[in-house]
């Protein structure tokens, strides 16, 4: 069995794993679920998302409507302040490319969409069309972490902290983080 806390809420779509809740997040995360018999609200609720390897297999590369969904739906279920944790094959690296079964390549760009001010600033376009996809996540550029795997050169890993940057009535919170030490582990 999975050894997980007790709050914790296993969503998958593949119903061998075992998961608490079947559903397939290409659809999102739910705004309710029910979990060993209790209903639980999705909505503001959730101090943590963990997506390790899922991001890559969201819709399809120049299809938005699929990803932002997704990325929607997560902004909804975190608390003011509650973070996303997220793993994902690095777009330059043979794993990435290499499964059949991922239909989207990630790199440190593909998150800058989820930053407002992050987008205006390397995009340089204030009021861009960003706003429109209803999310701010605060991505401080220098704590994404790229992981190789021993004796390669290539980073086979991107691994992102994202913090959901709302109040809990729903305006934005300004962050501010420590610059860490290093860019990469």
């Amino acid at each position: 069995g999975r050894m997980l806390p007790d709050r914790t809420i296993h969503i998958d779509r593949n119903p061998a794993v075992n998961p608490d809740v079947v559903f397939d997040l290409e659809d999102g995360v739910p705004s309710k679920v029910l979990v060993r018999g209790e209903e639980i609200s999705l909505v503001n609720t959730v101090d943590e998302i963990h997506a390790y390897h899922i991001v890559e297999h969201l819709g399809e590369m120049g299809e938005t409507e699929t990803w932002f969904g997704f990325w929607r739906s997560c902004w909804r279920a975190l608390k003011p302040l509650g973070v996303m944790y997220v793993i994902s094959p690095y777009y330059l690296h043979e794993d990435a490319v290499g499964d059949p079964t991922h239909s989207r390549l990630i790199c440190k760009q593909t998150f800058s969409f989820l930053d407002r001010a992050l987008y205006v600033r390397e995009a340089g376009q204030p009021g861009s069309s960003v706003s429109q996809f209803g999310i701010d996540f605060a991505l401080p550029i220098q704590d994404m972490r790229l992981k190789v795997k021993d004796g390669e050169s290539i980073p086979a890993m991107i691994l992102v902290e994202l913090t959901c940057r709302k109040t809990a009535e729903g305006g934005l919170v300004e962050l501010v983080k420590p610059v860490p030490q290093e860019a990469t582990v």
